[in-house]
């Protein structure tokens, strides 16, 4: 029982605890479409679409810097080359333009209207 113990106080001790720091942060709401997670460190948004059910679930995942309450987010992980310019109107509110998309498949009836479901 010591062992067990003294393993876990080891684990707690050397893991170190991630915060998002961003003054975004939170759970989006795309309705009916779904959901934008977003997550910020030192200046750099990641943001996390998850489609309802009618797109069969299906996820995509941008990543770019911010300045002041602008982002121009590019995908990471998705089933087009995006670029979104994001404009951050307050706390609660923000828009979405995509600026280019390499292929047919269009992500823009996605990112409007979002607002803030939630606050990580």
């Amino acid at each position: 029982m010591k062992i067990k113990n003294l393993i876990f106080a080891i684990m707690f001790l050397i893991s170190s605890p991630t915060f998002a720091s961003g003054p975004y942060d939170g759970i989006w709401a795309l309705f009916p479409y779904g959901y934008i997670t977003i997550t910020e460190r030192e200046n750099v948004l990641i943001a996390v679409v998850l489609a309802t059910d009618e797109d069969d679930g299906a996820w995509e995942a941008y990543q770019g810097p911010r300045n002041g309450n602008t982002a121009r987010l590019n995908t990471i992980f998705g089933n087009a080359q995006v670029t979104v310019d994001v404009n951050f109107e307050s706390d609660t509110a923000m828009k979405a333009t995509i600026v280019s998309c390499s292929s047919h498949f269009s992500i823009a009836r996605r990112l409007f209207p979002l607002q803030r479901v939630r606050s990580l």
